[in-house]
């Protein structure tokens, strides 16, 4: 406090005597200092350029129109199906009705999805996705809740990290087993996700079982790594469909669960 106290009465901050400032302050009014007006300029271009970066920038962070438009429909989607039940052909019809940008059509079928009345025909509405909403889809919902054995032709990407994807990978490998035929005209495993494809692999049959089931202890399908599968039933490839064996690993799948409460 001394120190501060004596600073200031010495008159070290103020640099100047009163008279000397005044005649610094009339001198710079009455003479305006040479590059003034250019320096005004430079100034108000930079302004200028600053509200433009900002306005810039406030546009990436806001979405533009049409997705706020969707997205209140969406909304209004959630309030008004909370009171009602729909089929699987009619909640189809509506997830239609949403683009596929930014997964709006994946966010329509979760919220219809708890008033589908008949949800062994959920995949009317997911079949008409492209493989990354249905794999966003299957990521939000679980693919166990979605899939239905009986219809069960389509390409698969899987996970082998998530458990729920590991059964459905039991699920392909016993129909393989049971069922006649080929059933993959198509399918690709990678040891990790980004290596590349194992030339010449097959799926194992000790993947239909469960970890440590099979006799020799060797069952259960590999935690690590991706699985690419299109399943057919195609009779022009030998395929003979057993309905009675897929209608009994329903049970496995959401839509075979007995409804309780």
């Amino acid at each position: 406090g001394g120190r501060l106290g004596a600073l200031m009465g010495s008159g070290a901050l103020n640099g100047l005597g009163n008279s000397e400032m005044k005649e610094e302050v009339d001198e710079g009014k009455s003479k305006p200092k040479s590059g003034t007006l250019s320096s005004l300029a430079d100034v108000a271009s930079t302004a200028l350029s600053v509200k433009k970066r900002s306005e810039a920038m406030a546009a990436a962070l806001y979405p533009p129109k049409p997705y706020v438009f969707v997205y209140y429909k969406l909304i209004e989607l959630q309030v008004c199906i909370a009171a009602t039940y729909l089929t699987a052909k009619q909640a189809a019809y509506i997830v239609k009705k949403f683009p596929n940008q930014d997964f709006l059509r994946v966010h329509a079928a979760i919220a219809c999805f708890g008033r589908i009345v008949d949800l062994e025909n959920f995949h009317e509405v997911f079949d008409t996705f492209d493989i990354v909403e249905r794999n966003e889809l299957f990521h939000r919902l679980g693919v166990m809740n979605c899939i239905n054995p009986v219809y069960f032709d389509r390409i698969y990407d899987i996970d082998l990290r998530v458990w729920d994807q590991r059964q459905l990978v039991r699920v392909i490998a016993k129909l393989a087993v049971e069922e006649p035929g080929e059933h993959f005209p198509k399918m690709e495993c990678r040891w990790t996700q980004t290596s590349d494809p194992i030339p010449g692999w097959s799926l194992p049959v000790t993947w239909m079982y469960n970890e440590g089931e099979e006799a020799a202890g060797t069952g259960g399908v590999r935690e690590q790594g991706a699985l690419m599968v299109e399943f057919v039933t195609d009779a022009r490839r030998g395929c003979v469909p057993d309905w009675k064996f897929r209608k009994s690993l329903n049970t496995r799948f959401f839509c075979g669960r007995k409804a309780t409460g």
